[in-house]
């Protein structure tokens, strides 16, 4: 089973529009038995934060209903982890509950959009990427 952790900006892309991160969220919801979502109550707080975001709910009004829908897919395959390291690798100090995930999970991939951030490409066995970079790895190589 492959354990991943899902960065937030994921989920918003995902609820947006089709693209990589929309096709990482499917992924995961069809070959469910395949990945292990590693959830931490800091970033299930965030990811349901999302929903209440006004701004983007007013511009695009199925907003809210896809990203509640991409939660539920992300939480019916989850497991859910209680960090006890809390790291600060990633220049945005709020971003690095993703790695303190990673490491208590012993996660395979983060899989971000963020690449500003998360310019390091692993984190002791976590592989970093982008959606494109996981869906095109996962197509090649069937992890």
């Amino acid at each position: 089973m492959i354990k991943i952790v899902i960065d937030t900006n994921v989920l918003v892309s995902a609820s947006f529009r089709k693209g990589y991160s929309f096709t990482v969220i499917n992924e995961i919801a069809t070959n469910i038995r395949s990945f292990q979502v590693c959830l931490s109550e800091q970033v299930v707080t965030e990811y349901y934060n999302l929903v209440f975001y006004e701004r983007i709910a007013h511009k695009y009004p199925l907003f809210t209903k896809n990203l509640s829908n991409n939660i539920q897919k992300l939480e019916r395959g989850g497991t859910m982890f209680f960090p006890k390291r809390h790291f600060k690798i990633i220049k945005d100090l709020s971003d690095n509950k993703f790695i303190d995930l990673a490491h208590e999970s012993k996660a395979d991939y983060i899989i971000t959009g963020n690449k500003n951030d998360f310019s390091i490409t692993q984190f002791e066995q976590t592989k970093i990427v982008t959606p494109k970079e996981f869906c095109e790895s996962y197509e090649t190589n069937s992890l």
